[in-house]
Protein backbone atom coordinates (compact mmCIF):
# COMPACT_ATOMS: atom_id res chain seq x y z
CA UNK A 1 0.00 0.00 0.00
CA UNK A 2 2.87 2.21 0.85
CA UNK A 3 3.93 2.61 -3.02
CA UNK A 4 0.38 2.82 -3.71
CA UNK A 5 0.10 6.13 -1.27
CA UNK A 6 3.43 7.22 -2.82
CA UNK A 7 1.92 7.32 -5.91
CA UNK A 8 -1.26 9.06 -5.41
CA UNK A 9 0.89 11.74 -3.13
CA UNK A 10 2.74 12.70 -6.39
CA UNK A 11 -0.20 12.58 -8.49
CA UNK A 12 -1.93 15.02 -5.99
CA UNK A 13 0.53 17.57 -6.66
CA UNK A 14 0.22 16.73 -10.36
CA UNK A 15 -3.68 17.13 -9.96
CA UNK A 16 -2.66 20.95 -8.42
CA UNK A 17 -0.30 21.72 -10.79
CA UNK A 18 -2.76 20.99 -13.60
CA UNK A 19 -5.07 23.08 -11.87
CA UNK A 20 -3.33 26.20 -11.23
CA UNK A 21 -1.02 26.00 -14.91
CA UNK A 22 2.10 25.49 -12.72
CA UNK A 23 5.09 23.36 -11.95
CA UNK A 24 5.06 22.30 -8.09
CA UNK A 25 8.93 21.86 -7.00
CA UNK A 26 7.66 21.74 -2.93
CA UNK A 27 4.47 21.60 -1.11
CA UNK A 28 3.48 20.27 2.33
CA UNK A 29 0.59 18.16 3.62
CA UNK A 30 -1.08 17.40 6.34
CA UNK A 31 -1.11 14.37 8.58
CA UNK A 32 -4.87 14.35 8.03
CA UNK A 33 -4.53 14.66 4.60
CA UNK A 34 -2.13 11.48 4.51
CA UNK A 35 -4.46 9.69 6.70
CA UNK A 36 -7.34 10.18 4.49
CA UNK A 37 -5.66 9.14 0.92
CA UNK A 38 -3.75 6.53 2.78
CA UNK A 39 -7.02 5.15 4.16
CA UNK A 40 -5.57 5.11 7.70
CA UNK A 41 -6.82 5.91 10.89
CA UNK A 42 -3.54 6.43 12.78
CA UNK A 43 -0.24 7.05 10.98
CA UNK A 44 2.56 4.34 12.66
CA UNK A 45 6.18 5.20 12.48
CA UNK A 46 6.51 1.99 9.62
CA UNK A 47 3.96 3.29 7.35
CA UNK A 48 5.93 6.71 7.52
CA UNK A 49 8.94 5.56 6.63
CA UNK A 50 8.13 3.43 4.04
CA UNK A 51 6.28 5.85 2.51
CA UNK A 52 9.36 7.94 2.72
CA UNK A 53 11.09 5.23 0.98
CA UNK A 54 8.72 5.07 -1.26
CA UNK A 55 8.30 8.49 -2.45
CA UNK A 56 12.34 8.32 -2.99
CA UNK A 57 12.14 6.50 -5.54
CA UNK A 58 9.32 8.70 -7.00
CA UNK A 59 12.11 11.48 -6.97
CA UNK A 60 10.72 13.54 -3.68
CA UNK A 61 12.27 13.28 -0.21
CA UNK A 62 9.51 13.80 2.67
CA UNK A 63 10.65 15.54 5.88
CA UNK A 64 8.34 15.64 8.83
CA UNK A 65 7.36 18.98 10.21
CA UNK A 66 5.10 19.29 13.51
CA UNK A 67 1.76 18.04 11.95
CA UNK A 68 2.59 18.24 8.29
CA UNK A 69 4.90 16.78 5.88
CA UNK A 70 7.11 18.73 3.51
CA UNK A 71 7.96 17.48 -0.26
CA UNK A 72 10.39 18.57 -2.29
CA UNK A 73 11.71 17.28 -5.62
CA UNK A 74 15.01 15.59 -5.01
CA UNK A 75 16.48 16.94 -8.68
CA UNK A 76 16.26 20.27 -7.55
CA UNK A 77 18.22 19.96 -4.41
CA UNK A 78 21.15 19.05 -6.85
CA UNK A 79 21.45 22.64 -7.50
CA UNK A 80 21.76 24.10 -3.78
CA UNK A 81 24.62 25.26 -2.48
CA UNK A 82 26.97 22.56 -0.64
CA UNK A 83 28.83 23.24 2.59
CA UNK A 84 31.31 21.18 3.73
CA UNK A 85 32.42 20.43 7.27
CA UNK A 86 36.02 22.14 6.67
CA UNK A 87 34.76 25.49 8.38
CA UNK A 88 34.25 24.10 11.54
CA UNK A 89 37.19 21.87 11.78
CA UNK A 90 38.87 22.82 14.56
CA UNK A 91 35.20 23.01 16.48
CA UNK A 92 35.09 19.53 15.80
CA UNK A 93 38.42 18.33 16.83
CA UNK A 94 37.83 20.50 20.12
CA UNK A 95 34.34 18.49 20.90
CA UNK A 96 36.80 15.27 20.05
CA UNK A 97 38.96 16.36 22.52
CA UNK A 98 36.32 17.00 25.07
CA UNK A 99 36.12 21.05 25.44
CA UNK A 100 32.83 22.06 26.45
CA UNK A 101 33.76 25.60 26.02
CA UNK A 102 33.40 24.92 21.93
CA UNK A 103 29.78 24.92 21.69
CA UNK A 104 29.63 28.18 24.27
CA UNK A 105 31.70 29.74 21.98
CA UNK A 106 29.62 28.21 19.12
CA UNK A 107 26.24 29.90 20.81
CA UNK A 108 27.85 33.33 21.12
CA UNK A 109 28.78 33.87 17.84
CA UNK A 110 25.16 32.29 16.35
CA UNK A 111 23.84 34.83 18.69
CA UNK A 112 20.98 32.83 20.16
CA UNK A 113 19.68 32.53 16.53
CA UNK A 114 19.62 35.97 15.97
CA UNK A 115 22.37 37.03 13.65
CA UNK A 116 22.04 39.71 10.68
CA UNK A 117 22.77 38.54 7.25
CA UNK A 118 25.57 40.72 6.27
CA UNK A 119 24.61 42.67 3.00
CA UNK A 120 26.57 41.46 -0.35
CA UNK A 121 27.65 44.28 -2.83
CA UNK A 122 26.20 43.92 -6.31
CA UNK A 123 28.48 44.05 -9.29
CA UNK A 124 27.17 45.50 -12.33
Amino acid sequence: MRFEVAKLTVYLAHAYDTEKDTETTRFRISSTTLRNISLRTRLRDTFIIEWQDALSYEGWAVFPIGEHFGLIRTNVIAGWRRISSRRVADKVEGLRAGDQSVMTEISSDLGHGRRKRAKRKRVA
